[in-house]
């Protein structure tokens, strides 16, 4: 049975494919952005959210720790500095 036609495509050409779709796929791990076709949301958001508590496990030893105020509003605060770094 003769192979499927196949688009030539250069290395350059690959490569920046490959970069394009490894950027779409981290900005929707860190940054809320859209999630590329092929992947699952659920469990890219699964996935967003542990890196994200792994980020703040990481600061959390260095930050300073407040004396009174909610945890919730020191969380949201964090994964919007998350979002934009």
């Amino acid at each position: 049975m003769p192979e499927p036609p196949v688009s030539p495509v250069s290395a350059a050409e690959a490569r920046a494919a490959l970069a394009a779709a490894q950027a779409e796929l981290l900005a929707a791990l860190v940054a809320g952005g859209r999630v590329p076709d092929g992947f699952d949301p659920g469990r890219v958001a699964v996935q967003a959210r542990g890196l994200l508590a792994k980020r703040r496990g990481s600061v959390r030893p260095r930050r300073p720790r407040p004396r009174r105020g909610p945890r919730r509003r020191v969380r949201r605060l964090f994964a919007e500095y998350a979002a934009d770094t």
